[in-house]
């Protein structure tokens, strides 16, 4: 049964349009069920429209993208299933970011192409500890280097004369 909208604009009827077929998938559902998900769907949107300012600007048509593709991602389906069933609800769901949608597999595999980034970015290879007893502090030689062993900063490099 198609879902009946009139918000009086044309993107912000086919946002609950198509939210609503991603809330309801492939799977078949009573006429209760589908009423029920509409309601969801309009309520999602206006949670969208009104972090939005109330305008139906670039930003609340990649959030409204972003939210119907994360809903009807056939690897996510623990995404589509809370917000169905309430475990997230509307306004909850209105402002996740893609982070927060994302699958746990998602997760697991952006967390470790950050932890790789970030080590491959800088290596401290050449780390030397200062002693407490150091007579002038401002000869300090603690170096960083990067992977190949280029000396990327040098605690000599420091200007102490401010």
């Amino acid at each position: 049964m198609p879902v009946q909208v009139a918000t009086g604009d044309k993107f912000r009827d086919n946002c609950i349009k198509l939210l609503h077929k991603a809330l309801v998938g492939s799977s078949q559902c009573s006429e209760e069920e589908d009423q029920r998900l509409a309601e969801v769907a309009r309520h999602v949107e206006q949670c969208m429209y009104r972090d939005c300012n109330f305008q139906v600007n670039k930003h609340y048509k990649d959030i409204a993208r972003s939210k119907i593709w994360n809903l009807k991602d056939s690897k996510n389906p623990e995404l589509r299933e809370n917000v169905i069933s309430g475990n997230i609800g509307a306004e909850e769901f209105a402002k996740m970011d893609s982070e927060a949608m994302a699958s746990k597999e998602r997760k697991r595999q952006n967390s470790i192409i950050r932890k790789n980034s970030l080590a491959n970015s800088i290596a401290i290879v050449d780390l030397k500890p200062i002693p407490m007893d150091d007579p002038d502090p401002t000869e300090r030689k603690t170096t960083f280097n990067d992977r190949a062993g280029n000396r990327i900063w040098s605690g000599s490099d420091m200007d102490t004369s401010t």
